[in-house]
């Protein structure tokens, strides 16, 4: 990037993110000034511009824009009243993402001393050193539920690595994870290539089951079935 924004101009970004990364120019809070700001932000490569219905500008982050917006996350912003608003929306949404993985704030911010307290062990949500074995592959397991969701999975295939998997059948090996966290867990590994979750191309594969269990990818992509130990073909 040429050049560095301003606050004002990190915040703009921000509301688009909280907006789930695009929205209309005319809605952005605060509004652009002129369209020098949203230009220069369009060449960084930072934003992408499109008109719409009516002739309307429609706003979207670039990945390049989630990416600086990441690595800006305690760079100031303009102390404008929308802020408190963007706060609020983001807030909202860490609020979704604690429920999804059943933490409380308190975990959040103290995880260490949330359990200490409470005299319990450490929940499968928490870092916790674990014994290396066939089901993490020797690699650390930070969270304690991709090892659960391999055991669920060998048992399910018989004890064999990368053979077919339904994801209703993985779904009813572990009931007591929420549906939300299980498979935010499982785009966490398909990600880091310790998974691969395949869609059913063939229409007379898919069961009520399947359709019941289907994970979607963050494209709106449908996922049935799932490999662990190698690339699935």
């Amino acid at each position: 990037m040429s050049y560095e924004l301003k606050p004002l101009q990190r915040i703009q970004l921000w509301w688009l993110a909280v907006h789930g990364g695009e929205g209309w120019q005319k809605d952005l809070k605060p509004a652009f000034k002129g369209a020098t700001d949203r230009d220069r932000m369009i060449d960084a490569g930072l934003l992408e511009k499109e008109r719409r219905k009516g002739n309307a500008i429609h706003l979207k982050l670039t990945d390049r824009g989630w990416a600086y917006l990441g690595e800006h996350m305690t760079s100031e912003l303009s102390k404008t009243p929308n802020a408190a608003t963007i706060l609020e929306q983001l807030l909202g949404r860490l609020r979704r993402h604690l429920d999804a993985r059943e933490l409380s704030l308190a975990e959040f911010f103290h995880p260490r001393a949330s359990v200490e307290q409470q005299g319990a062990a450490a929940p499968d949500h928490m870092p916790a050193e674990r014994p290396s074995g066939p089901e993490t592959d020797g690699r650390p397991d930070p969270g304690g539920l991709p090892s659960r969701i391999a055991e669920a999975y060998l048992r399910a295939s018989g004890g064999e690595r990368n053979v077919r998997v339904r994801l209703a059948d993985l779904r009813d090996a572990l009931p007591e994870v929420p549906r939300g966290r299980l498979d935010e867990t499982l785009l966490e590994m398909a990600d880091r290539g310790d998974a691969a979750l395949y869609r059913l191309d063939n229409p007379l594969e898919i069961n009520d089951r399947d359709r019941d269990a289907v994970l979607k990818t963050p494209a709106g992509d449908p996922r049935h079935i799932i490999y662990l130990g190698g690339r699935g073909s």
